[in-house]
């Protein structure tokens, strides 16, 4: 090939119609041999910034799969306002099936009466090895955490200077614990310090504390009433399940969740 006609590059008369790749190219007398070139590029869709709730639009979660299943009460006012006043609760629980190496968390934000809620979950994810009853604990518990997140702008809209505090309620303890354990006191051989580590850094931006209080799973099992917090236990236990069967494409008769609100559940009569 002469060299007269060996161009390092050359001038477009015209923009490209299609998209274009970076080539890498050899030649010799008699042929341009292509050695490589890049892949063409593939257009994502960036996450969505905001959703619609119970006829208000919120900020997306931060963390989706913990809000894969989102739902809510037809109105949250007064949910918005019993946050503010640090008369609401949120109650989360977590579900795994050994056998399938499953598990779903599932958690709600509800007004004091239990009329009004926002309830979420997902399945969890994580290497086989780390999956277990306490890493869904801990995912059911990142769930209210992240949904404040996303009321943040109306709460404080409604009052700019908020400083209040929430209960947080689940049945393990050791999960429990870790969300109002100190940020320093953290280490990385804890098991599943990838959610530890997310969950106090949420609460560590929201203007709420969380105020962790336990509460004895599986209660339906007694014959007597039960308290609120238990009653949303046993409804966060069965939506964690429904969740993971779900996904794994099975059916089990599971208690119906309550659609018009969290009332009481008793057993026996």
């Amino acid at each position: 090939m002469h060299r007269a006609y060996l161009h390092q590059s050359f001038q477009l008369p015209t923009a490209p119609v299609t998209e274009l790749i970076r080539a890498t190219v050899t030649w010799d007398a008699f042929s341009i041999i292509l050695d490589s070139c890049s892949r063409p590029r593939t257009f994502r869709t960036p996450p969505q910034n905001t959703i619609d709730l119970a006829g208000r639009t919120l900020v997306a979660p931060s963390i989706p799969w913990i809000a894969d299943h989102l739902d809510s009460s037809p109105s949250i006012d007064t949910l918005l306002q019993d946050i503010l006043q640090g008369n609401a609760v949120a109650v989360c629980d977590g579900s795994y099936f050994e056998q399938y190496t499953t598990a779903a968390a599932a958690w709600t934000l509800s007004s004091a009466d239990g009329v009004e809620w926002i309830e979420g979950g997902g399945i969890v994810p994580g290497v086989t090895s780390e999956l277990n009853f306490y890493r869904a604990e801990l995912a059911g518990l990142l769930g209210p955490a992240v949904a404040l997140q996303c009321l943040s702008p109306l709460l404080i809209a409604i009052e700019p200077t908020l400083d209040t505090t929430l209960v947080v309620a689940c049945d393990n303890i050791r999960a429990l614990e870790k969300t109002v354990v100190s940020r320093d006191k953290v280490k990385v051989s804890w098991k599943s310090v990838d959610i530890i580590t997310q969950l106090l850094d949420k609460w560590r931006d929201l203007p709420i504390s969380p105020h962790a209080m336990h509460v004895y799973g599986h209660r339906d099992e007694r014959i007597r009433p039960l308290t609120s917090l238990e009653t949303l236990n046993v409804c966060m236990d069965s939506l964690a399940k429904r969740i993971a069967l779900n996904n794994l494409g099975q059916s089990q008769r599971l208690l119906p969740l309550l659609i018009g609100g969290y009332d009481t559940v008793s057993v026996g009569g």
